[in-house]
């Protein structure tokens, strides 16, 4: 299972998958795995990376919303808008790209209210 004594396991893969418990500290590959098990969990991490953003918004592009500001790339949007159209909705600085994603993916999603 573990060879390498200098290391410890603090969680398996299925048990990240049961845990809400939220996290004070958003160092380490504990949270790559937490995040994309776990996208929903994004709004209770403090510290986020932009890995961990990535990570949930490539499984739900409405978590856009729990984005800090300076982590809000137009990548990262782009993300957000391929995976699901309506996360448009958390994007400050929308670009034309973004709605000739929309129109290509979902043209409906220009006209309806997301609700979250």
């Amino acid at each position: 299972m573990n060879d390498n004594p200098k290391t410890k396991i603090i969680a398996t893969q299925s048990q990240l998958k049961h845990m809400s418990v939220p996290f004070k500290n958003s160092n380490g590959t504990l949270f790559k795995y937490y995040i994309r098990n776990n996208p929903q969990q994004l709004k209770h991490i403090q510290n986020k990376t932009h890995q961990m953003c990535t990570e949930a918004v490539l499984k739900d592009g409405t978590l856009l919303q729990h984005v800090p500001d300076h982590l809000m790339t137009t990548e990262l949007c782009m993300i957000a808008i391929k995976q699901n159209p309506y996360a448009i909705k958390f994007v400050k600085n929308q670009t034309k790209e973004m709605y000739m994603e929309i129109i290509r993916k979902n043209p409906q999603a220009l006209f309806c209210d997301y609700q979250t």
